[in-house]
């Protein structure tokens, strides 16, 4: 949404905004794809570009509960506290209970449709429909439109599924009577009479599970191909069930699917016709008598049949012997397979107990134990075949551009299995690669070096770390991982686990290493730049300036790591060539675009500073003081100013710090500044303190505003009344 938003702006503008030009550099020249908050940042800047905004967002219900619907609500209430006076927001849905709690909507601003208006357009759509499609009912007209008109209670869906059963019925007046007459009175009872007569149930099942459970459209292609999947006590690829063209797909469920253009890919997509379509397949109504339960449609059995669908694909012999060049041909559903089968396979994995009921009305040969273990008896054959089938998996889908930067060689399947979160996986693979690690130290120990036998930018604890696999960390931990080994040993990599943890905001896994005694401290010595695996993402980050956890966490603005770290004794501090936790806040790479969460991290760190003890470099005070002045942190100057002078540690002059605040158009700051350096000007402790006439000289060098600099001069001159400067 929020993408589709700042295009639709944007793209009224004849020039690209700073707030976009930001995301798209950190995009192409650093790989970093934004956060939500980096887009929301990114839309309300060009959002401020224009007078007025009319925004409307229709049908909010028909985003999916299950998935994306919390995060929707959560970015619209978001929206609404920036009290923009130029945004106008309309929303539509239907009454639901989490979206009206969620969405925290004044009653003033809640309009409630009522059927009568509603039965009006109704109204029209049934005779604009009749005039154009139902010519040969053209003496009926005024019946047809009376009766659904009164019958769809609202409901466009209704009447539109029921001009497909008058459209087959037989042309008598008699006939039609009847057929008015015996209308189903709710969209779930019209939905279950046309599957009663779908013409073939195997077909039909099969692909309305993938169409609801496909993680983006399919093309018509993609579909037929998938659909010569046989599904039964063993899947394999079978070309007698191959269908010829699009039209042979809408026949095997008339009324549940429609073919469409993507405007965005130019292709043509088969796709649910609406969404109560899905909504009543994936509900419990279609469990109850009055339902068709052999059509349910769990989300755990439907992903954990597709993931199967696609290995049964990608496993397929023919496959791995056709070139590359053809496969997009001759098996238009290999790319989906090879890019998709973990995305399945982790929701599968991933969907709650609450919703395991419906598995009993799975057919017998696709039951969820029965797909469990052939899904994973597929995962091992495919992960152990890195010649054949590995190989093909690593061509279709460019895995290395996706998780290593586009490196050309490919990593081990051990590496792989880390990366999908597979444990079972890594468990086998792990002991098949144990036999292979050699040590060159008696001390040394076989698990902390396997990640280099086996092309991981990391040890193997450390990529588990990285994108946060609970149960992968837990098995490398008590193999003996240890959780404060530094990488900068290996060729390959630098850090400590910890470190990238927090670098991805792992914050599960820093309480974990930290339990178990990782060094919250732990400073990371130079060496060459090394990528590390992207927080929560399949992108790579570079961490190389970043020394310690708390400069990690802090450098990618990841508060909830920051705070963790904070509260088990982390101590921000300056070491040679690298960023202290603070600075790495405002590296102008990345604190530019979503500079809120930055801003949340620095609060942090001032809260829980003190330059006076636990640092080891006299530096800290100053790179905190040079921060605090350029973001106008006044009541941390005031603070850090009593103690510079209580403590007597004139190591800087607060006149240094005159050349930041100022520019920032930071007033309470400058007031601090300036006074502190009227007091100390002069004074023999203090010889590096700016002179009056240094301080005017400022003024009119920097590019200030014009209210900054004239209020810097009254101060001046009051100071200079008093005798202090």
């Amino acid at each position: 949404m929020l993408r589709a938003l700042i295009l639709q702006l944007s793209d009224q503008l004849d020039y690209v905004p700073s707030a976009l030009q930001r995301i798209h550099d950190l995009r192409k020249k650093h790989n970093i794809p934004p956060s939500t908050a980096d887009l929301l940042q990114c839309f309300r800047q060009v959002l401020q570009l224009f007078q007025k905004v009319y925004v409307v967002l229709d049908a909010l219900d028909e985003s999916p509960r299950e998935t994306s619907r919390f995060d929707l609500l959560e970015t619209l209430k978001e929206i609404r506290t920036w009290s923009e006076l130029g945004l106008h927001l309309l929303i539509t849905s239907r009454d639901e209970v989490d979206i009206r709690e969620g969405l925290e909507v004044e009653k003033q601003a809640t309009i409630l449709m009522k059927h009568e208006g509603i039965d009006d357009d109704i109204a029209s759509f049934v005779s604009q429909y009749l005039q154009r499609r139902l010519k040969l009912w053209k003496e009926h007209h005024a019946l047809i439109e009376k009766v659904l008109t009164e019958k769809a209670h609202g409901v466009f869906r209704w009447v539109e599924c029921q001009f497909k059963a008058l459209a087959m019925c037989p042309r008598s007046k008699q006939a039609l009577d009847r057929r008015l007459q015996s209308l189903p009175p709710t969209l779930d009872e019209t939905y279950k009479r046309m599957l009663e007569n779908v013409p073939d149930k195997d077909y039909a099942k099969q692909m309305l599970t993938i169409l609801c459970c496909a993680s983006r459209p399919l093309t018509v292609p993609e579909l037929i191909n998938a659909l010569a999947i046989e599904i039964g006590a063993t899947s394999f690829l079978n070309s007698d069930r191959q269908l010829p063209d699009a039209d042979s797909l809408q026949e095997i469920c008339p009324g549940f699917t429609e073919v469409a253009l993507d405007l965005d890919t130019e292709t043509v997509i088969i796709r649910i016709a609406h969404f109560s379509v899905q909504e009543y397949l994936e509900s419990s109504r279609i469990l109850s008598p009055e339902g068709y339960a052999s059509f349910s449609i769990p989300k755990r059995c439907g992903n954990l049949l597709l993931a199967s669908m696609c290995l049964t694909l990608l496993l397929e012999r023919e496959l791995q012997m056709t070139k590359l060049e053809e496969i997009n041909e001759k098996y238009p559903f290999a790319k989906y397979a090879a890019k998709e089968w973990v995305s399945h396979w982790r929701k599968s994995i991933g969907i709650g107990a609450a919703l395991y009921d419906n598995d009993c009305h799975c057919d017998p040969e696709v039951s969820h134990d029965r797909l469990v273990i052939r899904l994973q008896d597929q995962m091992l054959l495919l992960f152990r075949d890195k010649k054949g089938a590995m190989a093909n998996w690593h061509k279709l889908w460019h895995l290395n551009s996706d998780w290593f930067g586009g490196d050309d060689e490919m990593p081990s399947p051990l590496c792989y299995a880390i990366i999908i979160g597979a444990r079972f996986l890594v468990e086998r693979l792990y002991e098949d690669c144990r036999t292979q690690c050699s040590l060159k130290h008696p001390t040394e120990r076989c698990i902390d070096h396997m990640g280099e036998k086996n092309g991981s930018l990391a040890t193997l604890l450390q990529a588990a770390a990285a994108f946060g696999h609970r149960d992968v960390v837990d098995f490398f931990l008590d193999k003996g991982a240890d959780p404060n080994m530094k990488v900068a040993q290996t060729p390959t990599a630098s850090g400590t686990p910890l470190m990238t943890a927090s670098a991805h905001g792992q914050t599960e896994i820093i309480e974990l290493l930290l339990k178990l005694g990782a060094d919250v401290n732990a400073v990371w010595s130079s060496v060459p730049p090394r990528k590390l695996l992207g927080r929560g993402r399949r992108q790579l980050v570079f961490i190389d300036e970043t020394p310690t956890a708390l400069a990690a966490a802090s450098r990618f603005g990841i508060k909830e790591a920051v705070k963790l770290l904070l509260q088990h004794g982390a101590v921000d501090d300056v070491h040679s060539k690298f960023f202290s936790a603070l600075t790495a806040t405002m590296d102008p790479i990345f604190a530019t675009c979503g500079s809120s969460k930055y801003a949340a991290c620095r609060e942090l760190l001032f809260e829980k500073f003190d330059g006076f003890k636990g640092t080891k470099s006299p530096e800290i005070l100053k790179v905190y003081m040079e921060v605090a002045a350029k973001t106008g942190n006044a009541g941390f100057v005031r603070k850090c100013l009593d103690k510079w002078i209580l403590y007597g540690k004139p190591s800087f002059s607060s006149g240094i710090l005159l050349q930041f605040a100022p520019a920032g158009g930071h007033r309470k700051t400058v007031d601090q500044l300036l006074q502190s350096n009227a007091r100390m000007t002069g004074s023999a402790d203090c010889p590096h303190m700016m002179e009056g006439n240094d301080i005017v000289h400022l003024v009119f060098q920097e590019k200030l505003e014009s209210s900054i600099q004239d209020h810097i001069l009254e101060l001046i001159q009051l100071f200079a009344q008093d005798g202090d400067c």
